[in-house]
């Protein structure tokens, strides 16, 4: 949210030491734009994210908590794999 016309710099920072590259965005008057971002996280665990606006005046949001939980694909092994069931009448 601006009051006035103008550019802001922004970048997005994670509690792993992300830090995405500085953006910018341009308001032709009073008012709010809606920023948003994306990081991968591969690992369960508790997170925070965070925007930094650097310019014009520097300031930092309150972080955003939160858990993930991955889901890892069961590893199934079958074995013996071939299975004679020998001879099946119909």
């Amino acid at each position: 949210t601006v009051n006035g016309p103008g550019t802001v710099t922004y970048r997005w920072e994670s509690s792993d030491g992300g830090i995405d590259p500085t953006r910018s965005i341009t308001f032709a008057r009073v008012g709010s734009q809606r920023v948003t971002a994306s990081f991968r996280w591969s690992t369960s665990g508790s997170y925070w994210q965070r925007v930094r606006v650097l310019t014009p005046n520097a300031i930092v949001s309150n972080r955003a908590n939160f858990t993930l939980t991955c889901e890892v694909p069961p590893d199934i092994d079958v074995r013996p794999l071939p299975v004679d069931f020998g001879a099946v009448a119909f």
